[in-house]
């Protein structure tokens, strides 16, 4: 589905573009040994290697072209915005608006960048933009500190079915008996038009 790549303002090392090779073990970033764990539902669709080295420079574009609708994806960093690794990173108010501006939203979809030099994994969270056919769409500066991970570009034709993401939901929680709990969970699905049930 991406068709091409260009990056303006940086000599860092240029970005490549990984068609259908999002996967475990795939390398994520052009100038690093990074590498994908625990792709989850985002396996197997196209991606951008970008360079770590410009995740701090307030100047750097991307233009990527896509030949067909679909869905355009940022894979963040957790710690953009706030610096908290174990939430989904916080955009707008001064860091990234412009993907805020643009129309991004938050999915429930994750993958995991591990690094065999120190054997941390940092979490990058997906951030999803509908396509309604071909054309480019430029992509502005991550600078959000020298600690994040550069953000990821990726991306799936309309018609691919990805998974249900699911938002929200807590990984445990506790009531006293006769309680009532209330969860705000937010299920959106990507790929085919078809309903989604919650149980």
């Amino acid at each position: 589905m991406i068709t091409e790549v260009v990056r303006y303002s940086s000599t860092a090392t240029a970005p490549i573009l990984v068609n259908g090779g999002l996967a475990n073990g795939a390398l994520t970033h052009a100038d690093r040994s990074f590498v994908f764990v625990d792709a989850n539902d985002l396996d197997g669709i196209d991606y951008v290697r970008t360079a770590v080295d410009d995740k701090n420079n307030v100047n750097v574009e991307h233009d990527v072209t896509v030949d067909k609708a679909g869905t355009l994806f940022l894979l963040i960093d957790n710690r953009v915005g706030d610096g908290i690794a174990t939430d989904p990173p916080t955009i707008g108010s001064g860091i990234m608006d412009w993907a805020d501006t643009a129309g991004f939203v938050q999915t429930g979809y994750t993958v995991g960048v591990f690094n065999p030099g120190d054997s941390s994994t940092v979490t990058m969270t997906a951030f999803a933009l509908d396509l309604a056919g071909a054309g480019m769409t430029t992509l502005y500066p991550q600078a959000d500190g020298t600690s994040r991970l550069t953000y990821l570009i990726a991306a799936i034709p309309a018609g691919w079915n990805l998974p249900p993401s699911v938002m929200g939901v807590p990984a445990s929680a506790q009531v006293e008996p006769g309680g009532t709990l209330e969860i705000d969970a937010t299920i959106t699905d990507y790929g085919e038009d078809t309903s989604t049930t919650v149980l």
